[in-house]
Order: C-alpha cells, then sequence, then structure tokens
C-alpha cells in the first residue's frame, strides 16, 4: 500500500526513530481501515498490548502521518476524535501530538504528499482541540479529545476517525449512545486500543469475536525489542524489559496487575476487593475479648473501653455527610504475633470541629497510639492541624490521589489475601456490618499502573470503613518501616 510505505517513511525523516514491527502493524491498520472507509466499508479494530509498550508513539505517528495526507488523498480535511475514560487520558495523545508537530519546521518542511505544501504552526491550539493548517491557508485537519463516562457530555462533532483509549475501562453505553454517531455520516473507522480488564465489554467482545483484532504478547515486544537492540547496538531498546521485570519482581507475576497489565490475561471477576470467605477466615470465632478481662467490642459510653498495653496504631477518613468520618483502631499484639482490629468510630453530619472534640475523647484511653494516618484531601488540611496542633500523636497526613491510594490499598490487600489482621466476633454490632458490606461491595480495577479501589457507581454507596482500615494498616506499615532494629552480635 502506497500509504502505508510513506506512514513508515515519514516517521523516520520527520523524527528519526522506527518503529518496532508490532507497531508497524497497529499504525498500517489504523491506515488502512482509513482507505477502507473512502471505499465504503466499515472498520473496527480492537488492538490489546501491554501497558508502556509504545501505544501512544504509534497512535499520535498515524495520526500525525494521516493529518498531513488526508486532504492531499482524500480532498477533505481529517477529522479525529480520540476518547478515553478520563480527560487526562486522553490528554497523553494529544500534548505528544503538540510536541510532535513542533518538531517538523514550519516555514522549511516539504513531503512529497502535497509538493505545495509548508507545514504552519496551527492557527488555534487549546486543551481540547488542535487545528492544522497548510502553507495555502487550507485547513488540513482538527483533532479533538473527549472523555467518556457515565457524567460527560462529549459535545458532538463529525469525525473521519475514532480513536478510543484505555477501551478496557470505556463506559460501553455512552460510547454507543454519544461516540458511535460522530462516524455516522463519514463511515468513520473505530479502533480500541487497550490492555486486558476485569470485566466484559465491548472491547473484550471485539478481541473475542473481530477478525480484524491485533493482540500484541508481552514476549513479542521483548523479543523485537531486543531484535532492535541487537542490530542497533542501542541498550535503550532493553530498557523496557527491564521496567517490567522490575514491577513483576515488586508486585509478582501472579497478581491481577501483572497479569492484565503485561500478560493481556481478561481477569473477569476480579473487580472485587475481597470475598466473603476472605473475611470469614480473618474473623476469631467465638472470641469476644482482646485480654482475660477486657471486651472486644467497639468501646463506647456503656461499655468498658480497652487499655491495651500493646501499640496501637490509627485510620481516619474524614468526610461529612452523605459520607462519614470513620475511625479505625488496630493494635499490635507482639506475644501472639498477629494484628488485631479494635473497633470504628463513626461520624456521620457533624461538622469538623465537633468531630475532632468527638475523635480526641474517642481515642483518648487508647494510651499507646504509635501512629495516625489521616486523609488530608477533600477538607484540606483542616483537620491534621486540629491534631498536630492539640494532640501529641505521630501524624501522617495522607492526601487520597491515584499514587497514594494505590499504596495503601495494595497494602491492604496484603492484609486481606494472607490474614495478617484479626477481626471481632461481632456480627450484631452496627459498625462491624456497615464495615463488612463496604468491604464486600468495594470495587477494585487497575488504571494504568495504579490499582484503584472505590465503591460501587450506586445510591447510597460507601468506602468509609475500608478507606479507614487501609489507612491504619498504612500508619502500622510506616511505623514498622521506620523504627530502629536492634541487633546482638
Amino acid at each position: 500500500m502506497k500509504l502505508t510505505r510513506l506512514l513508515n517513511e515519514s516517521v523516520r525523516r520527520w523524527h528519526k526513530r522506527q518503529h518496532y514491527e508490532y507497531q508497524r502493524r497497529i499504525a498500517e491498520a489504523i491506515v488502512e481501515a482509513m482507505e477502507a472507509a473512502a471505499r465504503g466499508e466499515t472498520s473496527e479494530i480492537p488492538v490489546q498490548l501491554p501497558r508502556q509498550a509504545g501505544k501512544t508513539t504509534v497512535v499520535v505517528d498515524t495520526t500525525e502521518f494521516l493529518l498531513v495526507a488526508f486532504r492531499r488523498y482524500f480532498g477533505r480535511p481529517l477529522r479525529v476524535g480520540i476518547f478515553a475514560p478520563q480527560i487526562e487520558q486522553a490528554t497523553t495523545d494529544f500534548d505528544r501530538l503538540k510536541l510532535q508537530f513542533a518538531d517538523l519546521d514550519p516555514m522549511g518542511f516539504k513531503t512529497k504528499l502535497d509538493p505545495k505544501g509548508e507545514l504552519k504552526i496551527p492557527e488555534k491550539w487549546n486543551s481540547k482541540t488542535i487545528r492544522m493548517y497548510r502553507s495555502d491557508g487550507e485547513l488540513a485537519g482538527e483533532v479533538y479529545i473527549f472523555p467518556i463516562s457515565k457524567t460527560s457530555n462529549p459535545e458532538s462533532k463529525t469525525l473521519d476517525l475514532i480513536i478510543i483509549e484505555e477501551a478496557q475501562d470505556i463506559d460501553d453505553e455512552k460510547m454507543k449512545k454519544s461516540v458511535f454517531p460522530m462516524g455516522a455520516s463519514t463511515n468513520a473507522p473505530r479502533i480500541y486500543i487497550g490492555t486486558a480488564g476485569t470485566r466484559l465489554c465491548y472491547f473484550k467482545r471485539q478481541l473475542e469475536n473481530n477478525t480484524r483484532r491485533i493482540v500484541v504478547a508481552l514476549e513479542e515486544v521483548f523479543r523485537q525489542r531486543r531484535d532492535t537492540a541487537k542490530s542497533s547496538g542501542d541498550q535503550m531498546h532493553l530498557l523496557y524489559e527491564r521496567f517490567v521485570e522490575h514491577e513483576i519482581q515488586v508486585h509478582g507475576a501472579e497478581s491481577d496487575y501483572i497479569q492484565t497489565q503485561y500478560y493481556g490475561k481478561w481477569i473477569i471477576g476480579a473487580g472485587q476487593f475481597t470475598t466473603q470467605e476472605e473475611l470469614d477466615r480473618m474473623i476469631v470465632k467465638g472470641r469476644t475479648t482482646i485480654d482475660e478481662n477486657k471486651e472486644w467490642v467497639i468501646p463506647d459510653d456503656k461499655k468498658q473501653r480497652p487499655q491495651p498495653a500493646f501499640s496501637c496504631y490509627v485510620g481516619i477518613d474524614t468526610a461529612k455527610s452523605p459520607d462519614r468520618t470513620v475511625v479505625t483502631v488496630l493494635r499490635d499484639n507482639t506475644v501472639r504475633k498477629k494484628t488485631e482490629l479494635l473497633g470504628w468510630l463513626s461520624l456521620p453530619g457533624e461538622n469538623y470541629e465537633d468531630q475532632f472534640e468527638m475523635m480526641k475523647k474517642w481515642l483518648a484511653p487508647f494510651q499507646n497510639i504509635r501512629a495516625i494516618a489521616i486523609d488530608a484531601t477533600g477538607q484540606g488540611d483542616f483537620m491534621p492541624d486540629k491534631f498536630e496542633r492539640h494532640t501529641s500523636y505521630n501524624l501522617h497526613r495522607v492526601k487520597f490521589s491515584a499514587e497514594t491510594k494505590d499504596v495503601i490499598y495494595k497494602n491492604l490487600l496484603q492484609v486481606t489475601k494472607n490474614n495478617l489482621t484479626e477481626l471481632p466476633d461481632v456480627p450484631m454490632n452496627r459498625d462491624y456490618q456497615l464495615f463488612r458490606q463496604e468491604m464486600l461491595d468495594l470495587q477494585k480495577e487497575y488504571k494504568g499502573r495504579f490499582m484503584s479501589c472505590h465503591h460501587p457507581d450506586a445510591p447510597n454507596a460507601h468506602d468509609d470503613y475500608p478507606d479507614s482500615w487501609a489507612l491504619a494498616e498504612y500508619a502500622l506499615t510506616l511505623a514498622k518501616t521506620k523504627e530502629p532494629s536492634i541487633r546482638f552480635l
């Protein structure tokens, strides 16, 4: 195909690089789909490849090439829509595209595709639109980015090419209703690009049933990069394999993250953070005391509050109505070599000033609190500041982000999988019932390399107890890693 040959040559000339063979397959499939659309053929191409294997590079290179070539060969400007579950994910391609345009000398660059043409710096760029003009003033093409989520409302456009990023996480119904019609009048090819995932979705069905699917295996990526390193002498081509090996070492080859994001294995049902069986295994059946004299119950004004002899660790997830501020207390029983969850405090609908006074009073009987991890996200630093100014606790401020929630929940995942914390056997306790329900409802998914845990998208669903427990376990982990060790020689 003439255009596919020109594509590969253009990438080499413009950016002094060559695609790996698996990238060329993807790029050529997109270009061929555009040619087929001009003949009246409808194309859907699902592409699954390992995380960080060069997907953004091939999408950006191909889009850039088509912007230059499309008007020459098809007689009109190209209109491309890049969609993703979140705007930030589509912005990755968008920003790379802008940088690559800047690489082209707007005054001296000429292409074999348009003898008259000199590319100009786009007349208008903004956060969601790129417009590319030729030197004769004619519009070469436009690129738009949109999020696809239950709450998004993408502006309707007429598109010649639709690219769906992170297709394993896309809201299918929103995509069908809001995105597909944008390509109806032009017979626009739809390209779905993603990794394996944890739910049944349109992308997975395309991979199973579409004969034009492209599935790139991790070993294929490694092999082609090794071959390129050998032939070119450039060891930079081996860095990706080293990165993946490090990820496998850190997270384990059998982890959902590695299996879905790198090995391409779909794990349907892995969206549930924990199971009833796992939680039941953590309960000490029939045990109602934390020692010979103290009841293992949630301390309140009607019960004798425990005075633990061992170190305690606290997690505080702060919120206002309709969510709750939840405090979780763990005890490190060094004699039994187990961590014990002592109880919860739940504060719905109070203002933060009142919440602080209630928490301070409730925590007072726990004399050996070694560390507190507190959510410092929504309300800024108000609650952490109150604790620092009016208590002497060792405080860790945790601002929830994709990275920090990944850390605290991967830590909690190890706790639940390996039965590292004992739960109280208090089935009639209201806090326990809410804790258990929120833990069983808790969903997990991978967004890139980060594990995201959250409540279901349903009315009255919450994740306050899981967040609080994860913070408490994180406080314990931080304290343990920073404690000095004593060795006798």
